[in-house]
């Protein structure tokens, strides 16, 4: 029986080979907002494995007064033509179809960038989330904006794309749809009669430009929940079901994409593009509701992580196109591995919101562990064997130890692996313990699994020291002990406070009322304090130094944990340095400090938990940096191009060794994963 995911499907004259899809999303990977080398290995690797239709330039823009926000695409010039030329033709020699997702944000960007044009919009009103005020579009200035939408499906259409996709979720075309955004009494008015008129007008424009033949489709919500989540006279699924249909009889369309929400909040942009802790394809119920009242084929994709999903979306007749763009990220070669039949062997999306939460804050799209996506040009998602096999011995099981024996095995190295425990998995396992994380010891079982089927020797419980290393004559030695809780330096009371990890590995018990005290700003202590309010603790303030709790955690996540905590009524407290412990009639009194205020108050507390990062447990490499051919050092020029040479500075050594992951200093995941592929992968 074939896989209805391997199943042909014919998109307009477009013939795909299979269901499988990548949408249109911004990785950023341009450079002069230019899809270059990059940009183009991205994509074409996803090709190489397999799927149908990649996507790319979510959010391309259009037109001047629509600057790049989150790194987009600039379609408003000629010069962009080569690159996506070369783009077109690295993907269709590889099997699959292309297409471009173009733009005008219309309110969803800033002033303050490139042009420092003011963003505009149907009415004045500004976005939570970018928060710039923009000014209110004139009939010249749709003219305009009409005329640079065709210009850019003209260009794209010019360099060999089989289509476009307008991006009608929160930008211009739907910002004119939505009464909440549109307060116009012209023309262009958000009511029935008027509200798709500048749409109809920007795809007539589209069509006089490329002709019938050239794909067109739309990206809209089939829902976008504003009267639920913020009271606003938005659009339900009727209203959406009713647009789509008058699109659908405009015969202008080859296809729409549906997700569910809207993104003009946080909390609405982390509904939207929800990370793990949230349940799987939670609009694709929608999208077949809407499909069944359609006519043309039905994309659709958001949070489908997983094969299995996918399949039924498509077996179902849910929709005719599913998208894995998240696990394209995670694993490019998901076609390829089901139709070897090796779906056990796909790398899972693990749904961590690395990739975007890494987007917004850096510019550039990783992700958590898969470090060879985006860095194709150094990378390869497929390694190629050594000339000759080695003995190498990695110390420590945890994603740094695991990712460095399973890079060393793929290479065709004998690799023993000392774990000092009776599992694998690290402070993964702890991280995992928390309902809402639990998706991440799936980075441990598909690793774990990898090196199963490469030929990697487990030795448990061993706390390794010198000697056990050098029984196995290795000719590389990685160390990956991870690191140690660092203790939080107080005035008085370091004994009485409690170390999360002894919260989540169960070795202490949450209390009633608990001050949680955040020093690091990562994951650990948000979604910590959600595990223990459903795990005994009835009143709980989290207190961190810094301007903000959670300081390091992105827009996708950052939601869900304020979600989990404010409806438990926990308290926030940022800007407070905790200073000292004591007892106090059976209970701790917590001294906290602030620095800008110059002033301090208590807290009288059952119990203080401390989150405080970690310290390299590095006991072994410096044990071992006497015999090593290295003394435990690093090319740190070629490591930036991620081709360290082996260095030979010690005549008398034995192995080449490194340290990587918290072992070297602390970090997070993907740091891990990255230093044991870059260092191991062409040894």
């Amino acid at each position: 029986m074939t896989d209805p995911l391997l199943t042909p499907f014919t998109l307009g004259k477009v013939h795909l080979r299979n269901r499988l899809m990548s949408t249109a999303h911004a990785p950023g990977y341009i450079e002069d907002r230019m899809p270059k080398q990059r940009y183009r290995l991205y994509h074409q690797a996803k090709a190489k494995g397999g799927l149908a239709l990649t996507m790319f330039g979510g959010s391309c823009t259009v037109s001047p007064d629509s600057p790049a926000a989150f790194a987009q695409i600039d379609l408003s010039h000629d010069r962009v033509i080569p690159w996506i030329k070369e783009l077109a033709h690295s993907v269709h020699d590889e099997g699959a179809a292309i297409m471009c997702q173009i733009t005008h944000l219309g309110r969803r960007t800033a002033f303050d960038v490139e042009h420092w044009l003011p963003p505009v919009a149907p009415s004045a009103i500004p976005e939570r989330p970018h928060g710039s005020n923009p000014a209110v579009l004139r009939a010249a200035d749709l003219t305009r904006i009409a005329a640079d939408y065709a210009q850019a499906a003209y260009r794209c259409a010019e360099a060999g794309l089989d289509g476009i996709e307008l991006m009608a979720y929160a930008h211009l075309l739907d910002q004119f749809w939505t009464p909440a955004f549109n307060q116009r009494a012209d023309a262009y008015s958000a009511d029935e009669q008027n509200r798709l008129a500048f749409t109809l007008q920007v795809m007539d424009a589209i069509r006089a430009a490329v002709g019938q033949d050239f794909l067109l489709g739309i990206r809209m919500t089939g829902d976008d929940f504003l009267a639920q989540s913020q009271g606003l006279q938005g659009l339900d699924e009727a209203a959406c079901l009713q647009i789509a249909q008058q699109l659908e009889a405009s015969e202008q369309l080859d296809f729409f994409n549906f997700v569910g929400g809207h993104l003009t909040t946080d909390m609405g942009l982390a509904d939207c593009i929800p990370p793990m802790g949230n349940p799987s394809a939670p609009f694709l119920s929608l999208a077949a509701r809407m499909k069944q009242a359609l006519k043309l084929p039905v994309m659709h994709a958001t949070r489908v992580t997983d094969v299995a999903s996918a399949r039924y979306a498509i077996e179902s007749g849910a929709v005719d196109l599913i998208g894995m763009t998240r696990g394209h990220m995670a694993d490019p070669n998901i076609i390829a591995k089901l139709s070897l039949g090796q779906e056990h062997r796909i790398r899972p999306c693990v749904g961590a919101g690395y990739c975007l939460d890494r987007l917004h804050a850096k510019g550039e799209a990783l992700c958590i562990h898969n470090v060879a996506t985006g860095r194709e040009a150094s990378i390869s998602h497929q390694l190629k064997t050594a000339k000759e096999s080695r003995d190498v011995v990695v110390v420590g099981a945890g994603v740094a130890g695991l990712e460095a024996a399973r890079v060393a095995a793929e290479r065709g190295h004998k690799v023993t692996v000392l774990e000092a425990t009776a599992q694998v998995g690290g402070q993964v396992n702890l991280a995992a313990m928390v309902p809402r994380r639990r998706e991440m010891a799936s980075i441990i079982g598909w690793l774990k699994q990898e090196c199963d089927a490469l030929g990697v020797s487990f030795v448990y419980n061993c706390l390794a020291e010198s000697e056990d290393v050098l029984q196995y004559s290795p000719e590389m030695v990685v160390i990956a002990t991870g690191g140690l809780p660092r203790p939080l330096s107080l005035q008085q009371g370091e004994h009485l406070v409690t170390g999360l990890w002894d919260i989540l590995s169960g070795y202490a018990k949450p209390a009633a009322k608990v001050l949680l005290y955040d020093n690091n700003g990562g994951h650990q202590a948000m979604s910590a304090g959600g595990f223990m309010l459903t795990n005994g603790t009835q009143e709980l303030e989290l207190v961190s130094p810094y301007r903000t709790v959670g300081r390091d955690i992105g827009d996708v996540n950052f939601p869900h944990y304020l979600r989990d905590l404010y409806a438990a009524d926990a308290r926030l407290t940022p800007d407070w340095e905790l200073v000292a412990v004591a007892s106090e009639a059976g209970q701790l009194c917590a001294t906290l400090w602030n620095e800008y205020s110059a002033t301090s108050q208590t807290r009288l507390v059952d119990q203080v938990v401390v989150e405080n990062s970690t310290d390299a447990n590095d006991q072994l490499f410096y044990a071992l940096v006497p015999q090593s051919r290295n003394n435990g050092d690093i090319d740190f020029i070629g490591i930036q191009q991620d081709q360290p040479r082996l260095l030979d500075v010690n005549p008398q050594g034995q192995f080449y060794l490194y340290r990587i992951g918290d072992a070297w200093a602390g970090r997070n995941i993907h740091a891990a994963l990255y230093d044991a592929i870059r260092l191991l992968k062409d040894y």
